[in-house]
């Protein structure tokens, strides 16, 4: 606990440094200590399993300076802080450009971000969570709008709005089972009765859904995540929604074993996310917008894992219950880690290449080699294949589902989430082997970039994401036990919780023979590589070859976005309406013909023209183009004020 400690501290002098002197450049070196420690520190609580709380008196009603470090919250936190010691260091290539002033701004707000996430993940009081989760909230908001951009400001309203909505239910939640006490402690907090306790899981649902993006309360994440720096983008992604993740377990082990109509929503709701998600994420030329509707079909996948869990729970399946939580919190680190390299990608590709869309991009393989060798095992990872951590994380969901299907009330769930995750695992492959082919393979659409890739600030935090995402694969056999210590500690004592230690053996026997598997076919897939690379240059010979006529490849005979997975899209008319632009070719001699589209949001478009007001509202929000610190900071202490006079008054 004392390292975890120490990295608060650190980030917390950090923030407030860059405001007492705003032309410093220390964020950087102090966000990266505080990493390193706040990892070391969770990975260490983590393999020991044991619970660590501290606390102090706070002046504040109901409020008290508790934290709690327990495995669940070891876990989230491991991932925070390993994912933030990438982006700290593709930031400071990514952020070199920037004024001074605004420089030392994006810093602070960096730390106050990473910060709010921590405490988040430790908070055992609920008023020391709600103002961390708005100090959270109102971080990545300036984040976002850093550019001062339209489109920018516009991302930033629409998750403004989105995060306070948030941040109203899980007031709310905390109130409902704050009943007649005057601690708001963890500990303390119960619902008096069966409708008390149904209201509160729904209110929870709605807030921690809200910012975890499930459908239909997603509309701000395809938004926000595009316009938001690059590195804040895979920290967004990677870490924060997962903080949605974390509330929805945290509620279990207040509110205690669920009715069966929770597990199913939560079960419902993740199936539908992840079809959904993936679906849109196929329609997107946009590099970014397609990582972010593919972040939601990913923690579809986990409230899926959540579901069968819950399920377990509810029947008392040792089994059922590991299956569940693991997949969950599996797939949390593998997509974090996944995620983050590419929304890296995205953002070096748009450095270099000056666009992020997939219908201008092209042949960047020669110019970016070490980006496109990260891409490329970030891709495998997304796309579910091995030997990648995100192939783990959904075997673990089907060895879940068919633990499900041995229970004679549970053998619906088998098919369904079998055909979820194979429909989802297939469009995913589709959606980012596209990403990857039309970015890096083939052609260029557009002048090459006029300088070379150097392994540097931008080249190298995506590879040691990559070589994490191997890593995770490999070890996954060694993490089943700390992870069934989290099952441990949510669901409390019970006559059939020993058995949780037999059937966590047995699945890392299950993720020993997986692990070898992958790294057999890691060696196989060099091996084979090197052996054909060379066979074919020794056959080659220095004639030419007779071509029939074929002068070369240019950008025209190659697929483009649309083309790509047009047929997919248009098995789904009625779920995912297309707009399509469409200019035939005219006359004798055509020489242009256009055709294009965008998959409409069924939920987006219906509810965002409806908020179109909000803006002028929220206007006084702007950051001007010099990007003043003492405004934005203005702004934060605003909102905390505000939340803090709430509970006074409550």
């Amino acid at each position: 606990m004392s390292l975890v400690l120490a990295s608060l501290i650190g980030l917390a002098v950090g923030a407030l440094l860059l405001v007492v002197f705003p032309r410093a450049h220390f964020g950087f070196w102090l966000t990266l200590a505080s990493s390193v420690l706040g990892f070391l520190g969770a990975a260490k609580s983590l393999a020991s399993g044991e619970v660590v709380e501290l606390s102090w008196a706070w002046t504040v009603p109901y409020g008290s300076l508790h934290l709690r470090l327990d495995p669940l919250a070891a876990w989230f936190l491991s991932l925070l802080f390993a994912l933030v010691f990438a982006t700290v260091i593709y930031g400071r290539a990514y952020w070199k450009d920037l004024p001074s002033g605004k420089l030392s701004a994006a810093w602070g707000f960096f730390c106050c971000l990473v910060l709010g996430m921590a405490v988040v993940l430790l908070a055992a009081n609920a008023v020391l969570f709600l103002v961390s989760w708005e100090a959270m909230s109102l971080a990545a908001f300036f984040l976002v709008t850093l550019d001062s951009s339209e489109t920018g400001f516009r991302a930033g309203w629409i998750y403004l709005v989105a995060s306070h909505a948030s941040v109203a239910f899980l007031l709310a939640f905390f109130l409902l089972l704050l009943g007649d006490s005057n601690v708001a402690d963890f500990a303390n907090l119960a619902a008096p009765n069966a409708a008390a306790r149904h209201a509160a899981f729904a209110l929870a649902l709605l807030g921690f859904g809200l910012k975890a993006g499930l459908v239909p309360l997603h509309l701000w994440l395809p938004e926000a995540h595009p316009e938001a720096p690059s590195h804040v983008s895979s920290l967004m992604s990677g870490a924060m929604i997962k903080m949605g993740l974390y509330g929805i377990l945290r509620t279990a082990s207040l509110l205690g074993p669920p009715p069966s109509w929770w597990a199913w929503l939560i079960l419902g709701a993740g199936a539908f996310s992840a079809v959904y998600g993936i679906l849109h994420a196929c329609g997107q030329r946009d590099l970014k917008r397609s990582f972010a509707y593919s972040s939601i079909e990913n923690i579809g996948l986990m409230a899926m894992g959540v579901g069968l869990f819950s399920l377990g729970w509810l029947r008392e399946s040792h089994a059922l219950c590991l299956l569940g939580l693991v997949a969950a919190l599996f797939h949390a680190a593998s997509h974090g880690v996944a995620k983050g390299l590419m929304f890296m990608v995205a953002g070096t590709v748009a450095h270099h290449a000056g666009t992020r869309d997939l219908d201008r991009l092209g042949g960047l393989a020669r110019s970016m080699p070490w980006t496109a060798g990260a891409a490329a095992l970030g891709t495998l990872a997304m796309a579910g294949l091995p030997p990648m951590s995100g192939f783990v994380g959904e075997f673990l969901l089907l060895l879940g589902a068919l633990e499900a299907a041995s229970l004679p009330a549970l053998r619906v769930v088998a098919p369904v989430v079998l055909a979820v995750v194979g429909f989802a695992a297939a469009l995913a492959a589709v959606t980012f082997l596209r990403a990857f082919a039309l970015a890096f393979a083939g052609e260029p659409r557009h002048a090459a970039p006029s300088h070379g890739e150097r392994m540097g600030g931008l080249a190298f935090p995506p590879l040691l994401l990559a070589g994490l995402g191997v890593a995770l694969s490999l070890g996954a056999p060694w993490l089943v036990l700390p992870l069934s210590s989290v099952a441990r500690s949510l669901l409390g004592d019970g006559p059939w919780l020993p058995r949780l230690a037999v059937e966590a053996g047995l699945a890392a026997s299950w993720l020993r023979w997986l692990a070898a598997s992958c790294g057999a076919f890691l060696l196989l897939a060099i091996g084979a590589s090197f052996a054909l690379r060379r066979m074919l240059a020794s056959r080659r010979t220095a004639a030419p070859t007779w071509d029939c006529g074929f002068l070369g490849a240019n950008p025209r005979m190659q697929y483009t976005a649309s083309s790509f997975t047009l047929p997919i899209l248009r098995l789904f008319p009625q779920l995912f309406p297309l707009k399509e632009r469409f200019q035939p070719p005219a006359g004798l001699f055509p020489k242009k013909a256009r055709y294009a589209f965008t998959v409409a949001d069924a939920v987006g478009d219906r509810l965002l023209p409806r908020l179109s007001g909000l803006p002028r509202v929220l206007g006084i929000f702007r950051l001007g183009p010099s990007g003043e610190v003492h405004l934005s900071v203005l702004f934060v202490a605003l909102g905390l004020a505000l939340l803090l006079l709430i509970g006074v008054l409550t």
